[in-house]
């Protein structure tokens, strides 16, 4: 790389990673979602993994989850983060974690990981982090949770990136970022043209790629379905279509008569069979997309259902902590925090 110190300087600054005992990237869209410029872009990894996308205002508009316990955790909950500042929402993501059980409460040491890449500048994506660092240690503290939040580099991105064959140098850390998480669900795009495009359309790119839901087994089982309707119907759609264009320019040369009157009848009823055939070929479509969202929508809520079970399985043992800390509540809180200092202070190497 050409300016190794250089990005690895703009990495430490701009990126904060929380690891609490696996990895969280998380991206779902509002349908609505104005994509514009200057997003910072929030990783967060505890296993289920999920990227929060911020924009310029510093509010949450895109929330994208990027394994299947991550679809587990935030099925139907995914409105709750859109709106909310980025420390808000990795605090929610990391109460969800540990009320389903991903993260272990009675472990000697849980770590969060969480990067934060902006396209504004490395000022931006640093005071994101040191909120985010905040929030989350606090949450540790006072739910008696030996927990920590690291700060990291983005070397595998940029590792990502150059094996992509792009110029990390010419790209910002939420490019990179945004890039390597599309390259992830989409690896037959050509990383050369998303290196042309905003980081903004590139969200989109993802969003319309994972749906409302984001179970890509469900879509690539749709769109397999579709490309085999269109082979099997838009065939005999095409060859008419091509028949009646010949007959209408053979129709443009013809005399007035009988045989011009029985061409235009010809024609009219080759026309009323397309539109048929058309109509038939959209409401098979359609029928089939119906399909399939009713299989992706049971799947999500049974994704929905998993977390309520896990929550469930989770709750005794949470109820049995919190009356366990009990009085030496203030002498846990110490400890906790005397922990995440001095890892803060030995560099927060992750």
């Amino acid at each position: 790389m050409k300016t190794k110190n250089k990005i690895i300087a703009t990495i430490m600054a701009a990126l904060l990673l929380v690891t609490v005992g696996a990895t969280v990237t998380a991206c779902q869209a509002a349908d609505d979602v104005a994509y514009g410029m200057n997003y910072s872009y929030v990783s967060v990894s505890i296993n289920p993994k999920v990227d929060f996308v911020v924009d310029e205002n510093g509010l949450v508009v895109d929330v994208i989850p990027m394994n299947e316990d991550a679809e587990i955790l935030l099925a139907g909950k995914i409105d709750q983060f859109i709106g909310l500042t980025p420390e808000a929402a990795v605090e929610l993501f990391t109460q969800m974690a540990v009320d389903a059980g991903y993260i272990d409460i009675e472990a000697e040491l849980s770590e969060v990981n969480v990067e934060v890449a902006s396209d504004e500048s490395d000022e931006t994506a640093n005071q994101i982090a040191e909120r985010i660092r905040t929030r989350v240690n606090n949450y540790f503290a006072n739910n008696g949770i030996f927990g920590r939040v690291n700060i990291g580099t983005m070397e595998e991105y940029l590792e990502q990136i150059e094996a992509y064959g792009l110029d990390a140098d010419a790209l910002s850390m939420a490019q990179i970022k945004a890039i390597v998480t599309a390259m992830t669900l989409m690896p037959d795009l050509d990383p050369r043209e998303l290196a042309d495009m905003t980081v903004g359309d590139i969200i989109k790119l993802i969003h319309d790629e994972t749906g409302d839901t984001n179970l890509k087994l469900q879509n690539a089982e749709f769109k397999e379905a579709k490309q085999a309707l269109y082979n099997l119907k838009y065939g005999e759609i095409t060859v008419l279509r091509a028949q009646i264009r010949e007959m209408e320019q053979q129709r443009l040369t013809m005399q007035d008569g009988e045989e011009k009157t029985a061409m235009e009848a010809e024609l009219a009823t080759l026309r009323s069979q397309l539109r048929e055939r058309v109509e038939a070929y959209q409401a098979e479509v359609a029928a089939l997309r119906e399909q399939y969202r009713q299989q992706a929508q049971s799947a999500y809520s049974e994704k929905a259902a998993t977390r309520q079970q896990r929550m469930n399985q989770f709750q005794d043992k949470l109820e049995n902590m919190k009356q366990r800390i009990g009085q030496n509540f203030d002498k846990v809180r110490e400890a906790i925090e005397n922990m995440q200092q001095n890892r803060q202070g030995n560099g927060n190497q992750g």
